[in-house]
Formats: structure tokens, C-alpha cells, sequence
């Protein structure tokens, strides 16, 4: 008798039976303990079960080994094969079955051991059977399911079988399908089978046999039996078409080569029928004559009467198995019409009213050029025998050609693997195109952008025809060359603020513009089209030298137009004309601007109350000569040379000369410089009128502005009511510590680019810091066009400078910024200054430490490496930036990464005794670091020793009182300042000792710091401490540093960002 057991209980196939959400809702009714009462007496369970309403009784009942039959109170269950108190009985019987209450239940044990042993046969003996398979058909929801039912007889119940024990199993198989008596004595096996005992099929046979017994055992009907269906044809193993167990049909002859479905379409009286079949042997096979029925598995096959065949064509199935279909005789032309050549294109359509041709050609690649303006096409083809066929990315294995108001066609058997080689050979850099935009079909090519159609010509369409293509087109309209060299003749005309080339290129008797030349070449073109047709070759050096010329200067109908700014770029033309007519003015304009020589001093304005030194007079001089020739500019004097009071001066100059009255100047500037402004102006010049346009209160209506002078504001607010800025035009617009506007792309950047002045102005001790894009944003600002465009600069400038080192590009661009950027250092023109003394100071880190700090390293080095291998270098910068952050910390103290960390810290120790010398000899220093929290740490040690120090960083707000503090009181010694809150705006000329606890990549910011207490009005030598940690990572960024400071020698900074070029040997390197 078949009991119940937890595996049968949990492999019952509900998804068969019902849907999901009937299984999802018994699994929680089981979860939330609605099974209250479980009673099992061997092969059935009764369980009662709690619902909304009411109480169901669920009773399972196990009819034979894996079949369980359910049956459930419940109203659902009278509409429904399972509900859910089905499922959440099956789950709680199974839990139930596993716990401990059925451990001392003698007769549950001893059933279900009696369940899972096979019976002994009489005797010792094996029981003799023979096997064989059920092809069963079913109907689920409307559509055709086949199964595999497992079948045998056996020896002692069938005589015939009895008496032919020892005959060859291929014997035994024609006996089973021509004596059909057996049927009545066959049986379906409940449990795997002894091998040894089957007289008719090979072992495989019987593995096989007994997998798909397990298969039904557990998991319900066998369906996927098809992939298996070519080792039943070799094994020879029997199997019948069934109606049911004991309605058993022909045996199936399984064959293996594919066959291909056909749509038949026939006239059938006044009707059109249309159906599956094909003709195998003599026999036809029709789904209209229900002896073709398609078996949809993967794969698929057909059964043909007693036959069943794989398909050839398998994505016919869905078609095809919606088939027989009849069409009445009025919407006969509607199916032609609408859905015939649809069929055709997926199935192959046969019959007596269809006359079709098959192209079995291979495929012939062509290309049809045409011009489409200025550019050469190419359209993809394929020619199969006399047909042509667009290309396609996925084509159909048949493609259809209807002929029209016929039932006649075309079928064209395409290749898509020849067709796709021919596809991608055609991608080939040699052959001259390339894939041309989406808004065109597929197949569509182009000629290459530095490709000219003269070059593609001569040398691309001998090499697509050896490939094997076809060219179709009137290729003579590329033209014919003219082999003459260009010769240059130049006018130069002057205007106001700008000059025009007129320049005419000759080639023999034709004549060609200029600006034609510069179209060509921009395209990277080294052909051009003249008037006679032919194509005259454009020299290789005019690309290169010409190139800056061409993107910069604006074109004319007669020529290039260039403001003052850019005459620099043309020397190279006139270098290369053979004629020239020059007016004289261009000459006069280029030296000025070469030489600044014609710069004229000019006197220091009467309300002025302060003294200019020589060279602050001459950048007075400088700034009059910018605003007389309407040019922007940099002051990008060294740190501490006073380019305020330049700037002052100069405003100052402006409004006693009348210029710009009733427009005011616009000066942005950092906040924390704001009150340094103020101080500076009311110091030397007490009579500008100046507005300070800040705060929550500040009145943003500009109509004001013209009362005063300077409308003083910062970054912040600039960006927030760039709006109404942006509706005023000012005299001047003035940037103070523009490396705010380093970043072209940051809000604030394309804010300044915004606001309407007649001049401009930046003011900036660091130009670069990083990169070159620094230069190109704030010269966008103060002379915007002088660079050409961000995308432009980029190409040109920023990247040979910066990664390929191009010394060539870096003295063009310094040749061509010169006249608008004035930069003085202290060693140049203030020589009286003291001197300014560095030392690097080593220590080595603690043996704590330094074990933390070789863990910490050697973490990051293998997990880096192993992210670069894996994911690139990309994906790892915010990583490696983590990494060094967490070895420069070590560095300090290891308290900033560990909090209990309970050692000591080499360089603080040494710091602390610096110090506490400093201060007993009676100087004052100024410390810096990158981290707030090692000035915290600091400061406490600092208050356990009596050292006295104010401090500043990124929160402080009263920053000009703490400056005034530093700066007054004797028995102040230190001023502890984070390098980012205190490198610009303060000066502390009171301090004669700057000491850098960590290093920063950049020397440039460093030296910023430093020159807060090395500038104009400080009357001791400075001394500059840095501390460095041996052979750690601050080692590796003093060999940074110096590269960085080479570099910036070069240009202002001709330098590469680090971060942006790291490399994997640069993380060895710095993790090493």
C-alpha cells in the first residue's frame, strides 16, 4: 500500500494544476499556522484548515507511488483542480512527517520501509518483463501537449512473452507490435525498475526507462522528451501512439533527418484552405487530415501518421500550428492582399494555386556610390542569379518576391553568414568607408572623414573590387587633379579692432579662395574641388601650420577676419606668400603686442593715497594699455606683490579720467577676502564709492548699481543672481583669485562667462594649478574666442601639451596668451625682500607605526591591482584616492585612522619639539596641514606643552579677527591653519616661520601658503619647514612636486593632471 512521505509531499507539481498566486497564498496560510489539525493513516492525510469564513477539511490521498488525489470543502475547490488549503495541507503534513511524533509509530516505519523495497520474488528469481513508451496526446488550455508514459508487461502475467525469453530483443520488439494481446496485461511502473530483468531493451535503454519512471514519480507527467527522441531511434526502443493506457495505436517509426512543414494552399469549392503538411514518400500529410500533428518542444518535431521527424524549419511552428484555416471566397483577395506574403516569408507555401521559383544563387556583394552633397555613399546590395535584395542585419533564412495580382512568387534562399562577412570586410579601414549615421538604412557606408574621394578613387575601389564586390555609379564625377603647387598671394586690410586676410591660392590658371581651402582643410581634406572641375592637392605642412589661423579667425565673403588679439597666428601665412599687400597699421599693431613696447606710463592717480612701487607702477602702466586697445587680461603677479593695490590704483585712475561714468565696476572675490577689499580700499583710496552686494538683505534690483563705483561681491552670490547680474552691463567686471573659475564646466565658471561688461579683468597669483583647461577658462572670461572653443582647445593645446609633452604647442600658446598676462616674481622685482629659506625635515615613522602602515599599504596595493586587472583603471581612482589618503594620515599620526591608537607619533614628536623652540626664542609660525583633524589633534597636545596659538579653518568665521590677533599680540607664537581655508587672501607678514605638517601633490598651493608670511612688508628671513616621513608615500610626493614645478617653468603651466594620467606602475609606485 503506497503511504505518504515528506519527498512526495514536496515534489507534488502544483504549478501544473493551478497558478501561482493560489500557491503563494497556500504557502502563507501555512506560515501563519492556518493547518490546525493534521490525522494521517498511511496513504491519506485529513487535515482541517482555518479560512476567512469558515473551517475546510482538505483530505490527500496517495493512490500510487507519486499520484496524490486532493479533495477540500471549500467552494473554490468545487470550480478549481487545487486551492489553496490543498496547498497549505501538503505543506504541513510534510513538516508533520518529519518531526519527532511519528518516531515510536512502529507501523508508519514499517509501511514506509515496505513502500521503498521492490518485492521479492519467489524463489530468489528476477521478474522477466519487456518495456516499452506511450506517445500520449493532451489538451491543455486549448493547446497540444505530448507525454512520455513509461510501460511494461511482464513475463509471468503474458505467455507468449514467457515462451520467448531467450529471443533477441529486436524479436521481442516486432512481437510487442505485431500481437497486441500484452496490451491487456501491461501495467505503468510506480518505482525504478531492476535492469537486470528487462528481455527487450539494451542497459541505456533501461537507464533511460527508469529516469523518465523518476521523472513522472516526482515531478508529473514527461513532456520534454524530444531532445531524447534520435537515442530512442538508435536503441531501437518501442514506442506506440496512445488515446489512452489501454488504447494503444501503431508503433512510431522514428526517423532523423529533418523534414520541412509546408503551408499547402488549395481551393476547396468556393474556399481557400490553407494547412500544414508535406509529402513523405508516396504519402501526403496534412493537418486539415489530422495525420500531421506538430509535437512544439525543443526541438521541435512532427508526427506523421505512425511517423515522427525533427523539423527543418522550426520557426515556421507558430504559424504553422495555428493551421487548418479556411478562407471564404469574398475575403479571398484581403488574405492574398494582407497576410499571403507575411505566410510566405516565414513558411514555405505550396499548391496548385502557387507558382513559385526558388533562388538557390550564392550571394554577390555590390556597392551603388552616390553623392549626396558633398559627401560620397555607398548603398550595400546583395545579388542572388537576375534578383538584387536590400542588406539587412537579420535576414529571414527565405526571402519572398511577390508578383503582383498573382498568387506567384519568388523565394530567394539568402546566405546571412556570406552576406554578414561582406558586411564587416566592408568596415575595413583599407577599403576607405565607414558605417554611415543612423538616420540612414542599413547597408548605407561613407567615405571616411580624412579620406578624400580622389584617394578613394585611385586606391579603394581596385581594393573592394579584388574583394569581390560589384561598383555600380558614374565615378567620373570624382574629377580629374591638377598638378600644379598652390602659391599664396595676401591682402591685409585693417579695421578698428580687427584685420582681414584676403588671400587667393592659385593652382596654374585656377583660383581658389582662401576660406575654400579652410573648409577642405578643416575636414582634414588634402584635395580641392576648382572651378574647371579638377582637384588640386592641398600641401601637408598647411594642415599643421595653418590649423590654429583657420579655427580662430571668422570668415568673410572675401577672407578670414581676426580681432587684434589673435595677429600672432598670422605670421606663418605671410611667411608663405609669394604676394603680399600689407597695411602698414597690421605691422605697427604686431610689434606693439610682440614687444609691449608701446605701452605708455601713465600718471598715479590723485586720490591715491598710497606709494606704487616701480613694478606696481608698471603694471599700473600695463593694465592702462589692456583698456586702451579694449583687451582683457590676467594680473598673475607672484603671491604678495600687491596686484590689490594695482588694481586699485587703476579704478582709481579710471574714475578720475571719467571713463565709464554712471557704469559701475563689478569685483568678485573670495568671501574671505571681502573684508581685506574693504580695508584695502578705505586705506588708500577713502573716496570709493563702494556697494557691498551681500547677504540675505542685499537689494538685487540693479538700477542702482550706476551710484556707485565698485559693486564688491563674492563667488557664492554672483552664482546665485547671475539673473539679475547678467541684466546690467558694467564698465569693468574684475576677478580676483580667478582659479575659482578653473573648472570650465562648474557653475560658477560659466556664471562669470555670463555677465555683460565692456572690459574684463582676472587677478590670480596661480594661473594653473593642474591643468591647461585652468588657462583656457579664465582667458574665456577675460578675452573670450582668444583660444577658440573648449573642445577645440582641447584638441589642439591641452592634450600635446599634457600628454604628449609637445614643447612646440606649449611656446605657441605662451606666444599667443603673452601680451595679455603679466606675471612678476618676488626675485624679480623684489629683491629687497629677505630671504625665504626651505628645509626638508625626515623622521622615521615609529615601530607601531610604521607595522600599521606597511599593513595599511600592502591592503591597498593588492586590492588595487586587482581592481585595475579586473574592472580598469577608471573604475579604481575614487580607490586609490582612499588609499593614499588613509598612508598620508599614518603619516601625521595614526590616531586619524585608528581612534585607539594608544602609540606615539614620530613626526608630532618632533613637530611639538620645533615648537616649543620657536616659541621659547620668540618667533611666531604659521602651521598648515590638509586635515582639520590634525590641527585638532594638535592643538590639543599643544595646550598639555603651554604653546599659545590661534587657529583657522574652512568654519571660522570671524577669519580677519583672527588674522588682526595673530598679527598684534607679541605673545601669540602660532597660527594653526588648514592649507584649503588660509592659502589665499591673508596676509600674516608677522610670522617668520611657515612649517607644512603633510605635503599637498600640487607645489603650487604649498607655495601659496607659504607666501602669506613671505610678501611685500616682511622685514625678516623666512624659513619654510616641511616634514616628510622616510620611505613612506610623502617621499613620492616631493618627486611629484618637483615634476609638477619643471612643468609649470615651461608655460604658466604646461603640466599634466596627475590623477587624470595615473597608471597601474604609477599605483605600484606610490603603494610600494
Amino acid at each position: 500500500m503506497p503511504i505518504l512521505t515528506p519527498d512526495i509531499l514536496q515534489n507534488f507539481p502544483f504549478q501544473r494544476y493551478t497558478d501561482y498566486k493560489t500557491i503563494q497564498r497556500g504557502q502563507e496560510y501555512f506560515r501563519g499556522g492556518h493547518v490546525t489539525e493534521i490525522e494521517i493513516d498511511g496513504d491519506r492525510a485529513i487535515c482541517e484548515v482555518e479560512g476567512n469564513y469558515d473551517n475546510y477539511d482538505v483530505q490527500i490521498y496517495h493512490k500510487r507511488q507519486g499520484q496524490l488525489l486532493f479533495s477540500c470543502t471549500c467552494p473554490q475547490a468545487e470550480v478549481a483542480q487545487i486551492c489553496k488549503h490543498m496547498v497549505a495541507a501538503t505543506l504541513a503534513v510534510s513538516e508533520y512527517l518529519k518531526t519527532g511524533e511519528l518516531q515510536d509509530d512502529w507501523q508508519y516505519h514499517l509501511d514506509q520501509a515496505l513502500e521503498q523495497a521492490p518485492r521479492r520474488q519467489g524463489g530468489g528469481k528476477i521478474q522477466k518483463y519487456a518495456a516499452f513508451f506511450l506517445l500520449y496526446q493532451a489538451d491543455t488550455y486549448g493547446r497540444s501537449t505530448f507525454y512520455l508514459f513509461p510501460g511494461l508487461v511482464k513475463a509471468s502475467a503474458w505467455d507468449i512473452l514467457h515462451a520467448m525469453q531467450g529471443a533477441e530483443p529486436a524479436q521481442l520488439n516486432e512481437l510487442l507490435d505485431q500481437n497486441r494481446q500484452w496490451i491487456s496485461f501491461s501495467e505503468t511502473p510506480q518505482q525504478p525498475v531492476n535492469p537486470n530483468g528487462c528481455l527487450n531493451l539494451p542497459p541505456e535503454g533501461c537507464a533511460f526507462f527508469n529516469f523518465v519512471v523518476h521523472q513522472r514519480r516526482y515531478y508529473g507527467e514527461f513532456s520534454g522528451f524530444a531532445a531524447y527522441l534520435p537515442m530512442l531511434a538508435k536503441m531501437g526502443i518501442p514506442i506506440f501512439s496512445s488515446a489512452t493506457r489501454r488504447k494503444v495505436g501503431d508503433r512510431l517509426n522514428i526517423i532523423t533527418e529533418p523534414v520541412e512543414i509546408q503551408a499547402i494552399l488549395a481551393r476547396n469549392g468556393d474556399k481557400v484552405t490553407l494547412e500544414a503538411g508535406l509529402q513523405l514518400g508516396d504519402q501526403v500529410y496534412s493537418s486539415a487530415k489530422s495525420n500531421l500533428q506538430l509535437v512544439p518542444d525543443e526541438p521541435a518535431w512532427v508526427l506523421l501518421g505512425s511517423t515522427i521527424a525533427p523539423v527543418r524549419n522550426p520557426e515556421s511552428i507558430p504559424v504553422l500550428a495555428a493551421l487548418p484555416i479556411e478562407i471564404p471566397a469574398d475575403e479571398e483577395e484581403n488574405f492574398r492582399r494582407k497576410y499571403f506574403h507575411q505566410i510566405a516569408a516565414r513558411v514555405p507555401v505550396r499548391g496548385d494555386m502557387v507558382d513559385s521559383e526558388d533562388i538557390t544563387s550564392d550571394a554577390i556583394p555590390r556597392l551603388y556610390l552616390r553623392t549626396d552633397g558633398e559627401t560620397l555613399r555607398a548603398e550595400m546590395r546583395f545579388g542572388y542569379g537576375d534578383h538584387e535584395l536590400q542588406a539587412d542585419p537579420n535576414p529571414t533564412p527565405v526571402t519572398t518576391i511577390d508578383l503582383p495580382d498573382s498568387w506567384a512568387m519568388l523565394r530567394i534562399h539568402r546566405q546571412p553568414e556570406r552576406e554578414a562577412q561582406f558586411y564587416d570586410l566592408l568596415t575595413d579601414a583599407r577599403y576607405g568607408l565607414k558605417r554611415a549615421g543612423r538616420e540612414f538604412p542599413y547597408g548605407t557606408f561613407e567615405i571616411r572623414a580624412r579620406l578624400h574621394p580622389y584617394d578613394f578613387l585611385v586606391h579603394s575601389i581596385p581594393a573592394l573590387t579584388q574583394a569581390g564586390f560589384e561598383i555600380f555609379g558614374d565615378t567620373s564625377a570624382l574629377g580629374k587633379v591638377n598638378r600644379n603647387t598652390p602659391v599664396l598671394r595676401v591682402n591685409v586690410n585693417s579695421g578698428l579692432d580687427w584685420f582681414e586676410l584676403e588671400t587667393i591660392v592659385q593652382y596654374g590658371d585656377q583660383e581658389i579662395s582662401l576660406a575654400e581651402v579652410r573648409k577642405a582643410l578643416r575636414k582634414g581634406d588634402h584635395y580641392i574641388k576648382l572651378a574647371d572641375g579638377s582637384i588640386g592637392q592641398i600641401p601637408e605642412a598647411w594642415l599643421e601650420r595653418y590649423k590654429h589661423l583657420f579655427a580662430l579667425g571668422e570668415e568673410t565673403g572675401s577672407g578670414l577676419r581676426l580681432s587684434n588679439l589673435q595677429l600672432s597666428l598670422v605670421d606663418e601665412l605671410l611667411a608663405d606668400a609669394d604676394k603680399k599687400d600689407i597695411a602698414p597699421e597690421f605691422y605697427q599693431q604686431r610689434e606693439r603686442l610682440k614687444t609691449l613696447d608701446g605701452i605708455q606710463p601713465q600718471p598715479v592717480p590723485q586720490g591715491f593715497t598710497g606709494e606704487l612701487r616701480p613694478y606696481q607702477k608698471a603694471g599700473l602702466d600695463w593694465l592702462h594699455f589692456l583698456y586702451t586697445y579694449g583687451f582683457g587680461g590676467i594680473l598673475a603677479d607672484d603671491m604678495g606683490l600687491g596686484k590689490t593695490i594695482q588694481v586699485l590704483a587703476f579704478i582709481q585712475s579710471l574714475k578720475e579720467a571719467g571713463a565709464g561714468a554712471g557704469s559701475a565696476t563689478l569685483l568678485v572675490v573670495p568671501k574671505s577676502l571681502l573684508v581685506n577689499w574693504q580695508r584695502e580700499a578705505d586705506r588708500f583710496i577713502p573716496g570709493l564709492r563702494i556697494l557691498v552686494y551681500i547677504g540675505a538683505s542685499r537689494n538685487k534690483e540693479t538700477v542702482d548699481f550706476g551710484a556707485y563705483d565698485v559693486i564688491l561681491t563674492t563667488y557664492g552670490t554672483m552664482l546665485r543672481d547671475i539673473e539679475h547680474l547678467r541684466a546690467y552691463r558694467f564698465h569693468y567686471a574684475i576677478l580676483d583669485e580667478s582659479q575659482a573659475i578653473k573648472n570650465p564646466l562648474a557653475q560658477s565658471a560659466k556664471a562669470a562667462r555670463l555677465i555683460q561688461a565692456e572690459h574684463r579683468l582676472a587677478m590670480t597669483g596661480t594661473p594653473v594649478e593642474n591643468n591647461t583647461f585652468e588657462l583656457w577658462s579664465q582667458f574665456a572670461f577675460v578675452n573670450p574666442g582668444l583660444l577658440g572653443s573648449m573642445e577645440y582647445f582641447k584638441r589642439e593645446f591641452a592634450a600635446p601639451i599634457e600628454n604628449h609633452q609637445s614643447e612646440e604647442t606649449a611656446a605657441l600658446l605662451k606666444r599667443m596668451i603673452h601680451p595679455f598676462l603679466l606675471r612678476r616674481t618676488k626675485e624679480q622685482v623684489a629683491p629687497e625682500l629677505p630671504p625665504r629659506t626651505e628645509r626638508i625635515i625626515y623622521t622615521d615613522l615609529e615601530p607601531a607605526q610604521r607595522k600599521l602602515y606597511q599593513q595599511t599599504r600592502d591592503y591597498y596595493r593588492g586590492l588595487l591591482l586587482g581592481m585595475i586587472d579586473e574592472a580598469g583603471m577608471e573604475n579604481a581612482r575614487m580607490k586609490i584616492l582612499e588609499g593614499l589618503l588613509r598612508l598620508r594620515q599614518l603619516c601625521i599620526h595614526p590616531a586619524l585612522v585608528e581612534p585607539t591608537y594608544k602609540g606615539d607619533s614620530a613626526k608630532f614628536e618632533l613637530l611639538l619639539e620645533t615648537m616649543d623652540t620657536l616659541q621659547s626664542e620668540g618667533h611666531k609660525a604659521l602651521v598648515f596641514s590638509q586635515f582639520v583633524q590634525t590641527l585638532k589633534l594638535l592643538s590639543t597636545q599643544m595646550q598639555n606643552r603651554g604653546l599659545s596659538y590661534t587657529y583657522l579653518d574652512g568654519k571660522t568665521h570671524n577669519r580677519q579677527e583672527r588674522v588682526d590677533q595673530f598679527q598684534g599680540n607679541p605673545s601669540l607664537s602660532f597660527f594653526l591653519i588648514s592649507l584649503k581655508a588660509g592659502g589665499v587672501g591673508l596676509n600674516l607678514t608677522a610670522a617668520d616661520y611657515v612649517l607644512h605638517i603633510d605635503p599637498w601633490w600640487n607645489p603650487a598651493v604649498e607655495m601659496q601658503a607659504a607666501d602669506r608670511a613671505h610678501r611685500i612688508g616682511q622685514e625678516k628671513p623666512v624659513f619654510i619647514y616641511k616634514f616628510i616621513a622616510r620611505d613612506t608615500v610623502e617621499e613620492k610626493i616631493l618627486e611629484l612636486q618637483a615634476r609638477k614645478k619643471k612643468l609649470v617653468e615651461q608655460l604658466i603651466a604646461a603640466e599634466g593632471s596627475f590623477f587624470k594620467s595615473i597608471t597601474k606602475g604609477d599605483v605600484q609606485t606610490l603603494f610600494s
